[in-house]
């Protein structure tokens, strides 16, 4: 088994990649920094790379931000994912660096140094570059009509919320849903 040498030997992306290894371990790293760029087979499917990922988020297919799916917002997921794979790329390298590999060193499991830099420092999609890219396709907010009738279900509910106040039958539970509610409304007349 090899063994990591640098600052990045414990994370657990270095050790991942060192823990079968059988071969030179510039061999094992520059195949994990390689699945990491160009993506893998696994028994799911295929693991795009990092640039594919980002690609993807930007595509005319992908789902727009604040699609959920499982309970989940499917752009933060993507977003963290890649974020997770730019870290372990970043430590893979340098415990590559360290190892000496490349054609820095010995020439054993080189990479390549301009696709493994344009993925660690890629930017990562956020949610104004989707609609920026697609701005068709941002949902409208409410109209005219409808936002009026919200501040007037918001100024009645805070009225409301005003009055329960002084009426002493009701009691605090009632003037905090109110007032909830009246926020909640002036809220949406507000977006």
């Amino acid at each position: 088994m090899a063994t990591g040498i640098g600052p990045t030997a414990g994370t657990s992306a270095v050790k991942n990649a060192l823990k079968y290894c059988r071969e030179h371990p510039c061999e094992c790293l520059a195949d994990a920094i390689n699945r990491l760029l160009n993506g893998q087979s696994t028994p799911q499917g295929f693991n795009k790379g990092i640039m594919a990922r980002i690609g993807a988020m930007l595509a005319p297919g992908a789902d727009p931000p604040g699609t959920m799916f499982n309970g989940k917002d499917t752009w933060a997921t993507h977003s963290g994912e890649i974020d997770a794979r730019q870290r372990s790329l970043r430590n893979l390298k340098r415990e590559y660096d360290e190892q000496g590999c490349g054609g820095g060193g010995n020439g054993i499991g080189v990479v390549d140094e301009s696709a493994v830099n344009q993925a660690m420092n890629a930017k990562i999609p956020t949610a104004d570059d989707y609609w920026n890219k697609f701005p068709d396709r941002k949902p409208a907010g409410p109209g005219f009509w409808k936002r009026v009738g919200y501040g007037v279900l918001g100024t009645g509910l805070l009225v409301g919320a005003g009055v329960l106040v002084f009426v002493p039958f009701d009691g605090p539970v009632g003037e905090y849903a109110a007032g909830v509610a009246g926020l909640g409304a002036w809220g949406l007349a507000t977006q």
